[in-house]
C-alpha cells in the first residue's frame, strides 16, 4: 500500500482522490502511519449522523450554575 506525507496530500488530495486505487493510500505524519484513505464501494451507504454517539454522555455530565443567563451584560456604549 502506498505511503504519502499528510503535508503533501493536502497539496494534491483532489488529484490523489481521482487516482485512488481499489487499496487505497495511507498518509504519514511525521513519518508515522496516521490514517488510511479508501475507495468505497460503489454500493456501500454512507452514514452521516454516528448513531452510537447520541446519548453516550448520558448520566456522566452535570450542568453547574445558571447556563442560560449571559456571563456578563453588555453595554453598547463600552467597547471591550
Amino acid at each position: 500500500m502506498r505511503q504519502v506525507g499528510a503535508t503533501y496530500f493536502s497539496k494534491r488530495c483532489l488529484e490523489m482522490l481521482d487516482n485512488l486505487d481499489d487499496e487505497g493510500l495511507v498518509l504519514t505524519k511525521d513519518g508515522a502511519p496516521y490514517a488510511k484513505v479508501v475507495r468505497l464501494a460503489q454500493d456501500e451507504p454512507v452514514e452521516h449522523n454516528s448513531p452510537h454517539l447520541y446519548g453516550a454522555l448520558k448520566g456522566k455530565l452535570k450542568i453547574a450554575g445558571d447556563i442560560e443567563s449571559p456571563a456578563h451584560q453588555w453595554d453598547p456604549g463600552k467597547h471591550d
